[in-house]
């Protein structure tokens, strides 16, 4: 219902006036693009609060792009191959941009694991969406897919803006991010590897 309401009164209508201002989908995915790049500089400069709005205006844009597409039955290969690209350069800057933010300025290595863990996490499970896909199988399951984690990673950034202090175990609200984010996404490609198994498995019998 709450998605039903969000589509009806919030991203149908946003959908329709890019249309009237006939702004493309290409174009809407290299504008999230724009955004995760001020995103990463204002990270890199401990804006944490401003950094955790405008990735979450990138992430909108990311929904955004591919809502005009279907809306407007404008799906081309190459939106589908520029979309899925950006989206992996867009989470390379931001996470890379904590992962500079907290070797130089900060110098916390629990903070820099479990940013390196969450990068690694997260491209094996797009790794293993695009290598099924390729071999003809639809893997989209998992808990966490690209919009839950840059939810996650959002209020993460948000929360430590307000609160940069240690809340259990010597971790940061943005370190219970990313440990989320590594342990779902964990699970997620567990998930993918065994649907891809049972996919090829019974396609043999």
């Amino acid at each position: 219902m709450i998605l039903d309401w969000f589509n009806k009164f919030f991203l149908i209508p946003i959908v329709r006036m890019f249309l009237l201002l006939k702004i493309k989908p290409n174009h809407i995915t290299l504008m999230g693009l724009g955004f995760a790049i001020i995103c990463c500089y204002l990270i890199i400069n401990g804006l944490w609060l401003a950094a955790s709005l405008i990735l979450l205006v990138s992430g909108f844009f990311d929904m955004l792009d591919g809502a005009i597409a279907r809306y407007s039955n404008n799906t081309t290969l190459f939106g589908k191959f520029l979309d899925s690209f950006v989206d992996r350069v867009c989470e390379s800057l931001v996470l890379g941009a904590i992962l500079i933010y907290f070797i130089f300025k900060n110098e916390n290595d629990i903070t820099c694991l479990l940013t390196y863990t969450t990068i690694c996490t997260s491209i094996i499970v797009s790794y293993s969406r695009a290598r099924a896909e390729s071999l003809g199988i639809e893997s989209k399951e998992g808990l966490m897919t690209r919009a839950p984690r840059v939810l996650s990673l959002t209020i993460g950034l948000m929360i430590f803006s307000f609160s940069q202090q240690p809340i259990i175990f010597n971790l940061h609200f943005i370190d219970i991010s990313l440990l989320l984010i590594t342990i779902l996404s964990g699970f997620t490609i567990i998930q993918r590897v065994i649907n891809v198994k049972n996919q090829t498995t019974s396609d043999t019998k």
